[in-house]
């Protein structure tokens, strides 16, 4: 299979939207997509990033995709673990410490930012509402990072999240309490889970 098969292949796959890094990492020279723009196949929507005509826009890929290190998180991981039903009017991300964050805060992110030892944490593959792939805090760590009081989450949304999680059946009750601890947010899960369960 030639570089423009793969090009073709991969432009399939993720229904006309893709990422210089995803077509990198499968060999597929540069000049390829070049090419492509040039035969009006693609059309470059910003650095890294490039679009089929008429395809949709999934923003949330997209902005992953311009930035790995930002880990979707707080009221946004709700939403895309159906612990919420407010779709975020903007959405919440995470960085390290240190993290020039001048990008993402014109992209009209929200940005959070915590220890680099925290960062990994509790990452998990997530799907858009288009079903791409995107990096995002589990369940769990979500809960906890909204009951951070730095984090000015929603409080009704943080509760019916609680809700939410207690009566499904794949909930996992020690990690929520093991990041509790770390987080020092144990007495405000346990309050929760105490009414809750």
């Amino acid at each position: 299979m030639n570089d423009a098969e793969k090009l073709n292949a991969l432009i399939e796959k993720n229904d006309g939207l893709i990422l210089t890094r995803e077509v990198t990492s499968l060999g597929i020279h540069r000049q390829t997509i070049a090419t492509f723009v040039e035969n009006g196949k693609l059309s470059k929507v910003r650095a890294g990033v490039y679009s089929t005509p008429g395809s949709f826009d999934d923003e949330m890929y997209r902005l992953q995709g311009i930035c790995r290190v930002a880990i979707f998180s707080h009221d946004t991981a709700l939403f895309v673990h159906d612990l919420s039903d407010r779709s975020p009017l903007q959405y919440t991300v995470t960085v390290p410490r240190g993290f020039n964050q001048d990008g993402l805060r014109r992209d009209n992110l929200k940005v959070i930012s915590i220890r680099k030892e925290w960062h990994e944490l509790g990452v998990v593959i997530g799907k858009t509402m288009y079903g791409r792939d995107i990096r995002v805090y589990d369940t769990e760590r979500s809960l906890c990072d909204c009951l951070n009081p730095r984090n000015q989450v929603d409080l009704a949304l943080t509760t019916d999240a609680f809700k939410r999680y207690t009566a499904k059946r794949e909930k996992n009750i020690p990690k929520l309490m093991e990041y509790a601890a770390l987080f020092g947010v144990d007495k405000k899960v346990r309050t929760y889970l105490e009414v809750l369960l």
